[in-house]
């Protein structure tokens, strides 16, 4: 039996520090979330050290039909995204680059924005919950939060996710919370709780014109806490190919890593040039030599999903 659900992405003004970072106006605040380094992992707390879904994993290939690492593929996943160009603001907090939109669309009443497809939309053939085996229902639209970056400080491998062990130049997160706990935070308490959209970035010989309005204002962001006002298209970060994906259960990659997250990986990138790449590592962060990203974690014979795998006959 096919369960049609529509997960509708808008846009809010909730300040967030990348997804796991904490501060006072934003998910989990506490000391210990707040004092967390990339230098040393093994102190991180909360269910960094203990919990059995973790984030980032080493994926399978999507080719992948046998054996303990295989996916479950799932053609009637289906994944829409649309989305406008937005003003807000580019911040260097010192673990990650962060860009907030300042405003959400046009107010307009709940059962209207999420039936507007202009509002932008992501639509799947299952419940998000059922698909995980859970009992609990769970509302299908989510609220886009915020997008920010993972990059590596000294190699050209610094996507948190792998795929057969390979690790991208840089991977970018599009953060969403479930829109029927009103905000982030309420959202952070339950295992359907977030929707994080992750796009892998693979060098290229020239630059990604799509990342310059942010790459090319880098240098205005040197130093930590520094931020700036511009104007960007989330949806000129989404890969070509949007019709294969990853979907599994998961956590925040980092502190306090909880298991609230559904991840959708796509299995396609988008370019990213090695001078867009070094302004990248050009950046001061609190842990200077270490990459911007989280160890890969256990699988735990977690259910990976594909929504496709037809580049395999």
């Amino acid at each position: 039996m096919i369960c049609s659900i529509i997960i509708t992405i808008f846009l809010t003004t909730k300040h967030v520090f990348g997804v796991g970072v904490h501060d006072s106006n934003s998910l989990g605040t506490s000391s210990e979330g707040d004092a967390w380094s990339y230098s040393d992992q093994r102190q991180w707390g909360g269910l960094c050290q203990t919990g059995r879904s973790q984030s980032p994993i080493d994926l399978p290939g999507i080719c992948e039909s046998s054996g303990s690492a295989k996916v479950t593929v799932d053609k009637a996943l289906s994944l829409t995204i649309n989305e406008d160009q937005r003003s807000g603001t580019l911040t260097n907090t010192g673990k990650t680059v962060i860009f907030e939109p300042n405003s959400p669309p046009q107010q307009q009443s709940l059962s209207n924005r999420f039936s507007d497809p202009r509002a932008g939309s992501v639509i799947f053939s299952k419940n998000i919950n059922e698909l995980f085996g859970r009992q609990a229902s769970s509302s299908n639209m989510f609220t886009f939060e915020q997008f920010h970056f993972h990059w590596p400080a000294k190699t050209n491998s610094g996507s948190e996710h792998a795929i057969n062990g390979v690790r991208m130049a840089a991977e970018i997160h599009l953060v969403h919370f479930n829109s029927k706990y009103g905000n982030l935070s309420e959202a952070a308490n339950y295992n359907d709780g977030l929707l994080v959209i992750a796009i892998f970035l693979h060098l290229t010989s020239q630059d990604n014109e799509n990342l310059k309005p942010i790459t090319d204002r880098l240098i205005d962001i040197q130093k930590i806490d520094a931020e700036i006002t511009l104007s960007f298209s989330i949806k000129s970060l989404l890969p070509v190919n949007q019709n294969t994906f990853y979907v599994y259960s998961g956590s925040l990659t980092t502190p306090l890593c909880e298991e609230v997250v559904t991840w959708i990986v796509f299995d396609n990138s988008i370019g990213i040039s090695q001078t867009q790449l070094n302004n990248f590592k050009s950046l001061m962060v609190e842990a200077p030599g270490f990459d911007t990203t989280r160890n890969i974690q256990p699988r735990n014979r977690r259910i990976i999903y594909a929504s496709s795998n037809d580049q395999c006959n």
